[in-house]
């Protein structure tokens, strides 16, 4: 009812009280974990969905659909697909409107095409964030706008563009540029990726950096044709719904 209301707190007071009176109900457990998946906790919800597998749930909810989400949106996609597997193995296969909702469409625009345009991108993400798609900010250099300006439109992510990325290993000044980066993008809850990445050197020092996601560059694959993706997918023994 609060959460229907959008009394989200109210909501979350509630259930802290319920679960501290019976800390070991699955029923609020589950609750709780429903309550982060609406207002996109999901590494909170993916713990509470964990444990509740863990004691034995037995529960009409497809837990597995709910990992699924929960995994894909914190960037753990094959984990994602394996909770989809076992969802398709027992609650059937989805469709492509519920694979659509999971999070695993992101969409990917310039930093300086994002700042010419920032009141029509943030109602464009407003009227899709129902959808679970996920939106990046590539190419960021942040000449043209802040991490807070970044989190007050909605966007989920920045990939740090290449120009900075390509002579860390041997200016000392663009490393410290891009530790600088991924503290405020820390402190804003923006996701940090990296793009350009062409050398063993360029690996080791970003591993040591807190708050990278992901790296991105030729030194991992240049771009594929569909069929060449497709076979290095199964390579890795990953299955991915293509209709």
């Amino acid at each position: 009812m609060y959460i229907a209301q959008g009394l989200f707190e109210v909501a979350e007071d509630k259930l802290k009280k319920a679960i501290s009176l019976e800390p070991h109900n699955d029923l609020i457990k589950l609750a709780y974990a429903e309550f982060y998946h609406h207002i996109g906790e999901f590494e909170k919800a993916l713990d509470l969905y964990l444990d509740l597998i863990e004691c034995g749930l037995n529960a009409d909810i497809n837990v597995y659909d709910r990992l699924a989400t929960c995994y894909s949106h914190i960037g753990e996609f094959e984990k994602a697909l394996e909770q989809f597997d076992l969802s398709e193995k027992y609650f059937g296969k989805l469709n492509t409107d519920q694979l659509f909702n999971k999070g695993f469409l992101a969409f990917e625009v310039n930093e300086q095409d994002i700042s010419n345009h920032k009141e029509l991108f943030k109602e464009v993400i407003k009227k899709l964030s129902s959808y679970s798609v996920n939106f990046i900010v590539d190419q960021f250099s942040g000449k043209f706008m802040s991490f807070n300006d970044i989190k007050r439109l909605g966007f989920d992510e920045v990939k740090i563009d290449r120009n900075i990325i390509k002579d860390i290993d041997i200016d000392p000044v663009k490393l410290n540029e891009v530790k600088e980066m991924c503290n405020d993008a820390k402190d804003a809850q923006i996701k940090i990726s990296v793009i350009g990445i062409e050398k063993k050197e360029q690996i080791g020092l970003l591993k040591d950096i807190d708050n990278i996601e992901f790296m991105q560059g030729y030194y991992f694959y240049k771009p594929l044709e569909v069929d060449e993706f497709i076979s290095l997918v199964k390579t890795f023994n990953l299955k991915i719904p293509l209709n």
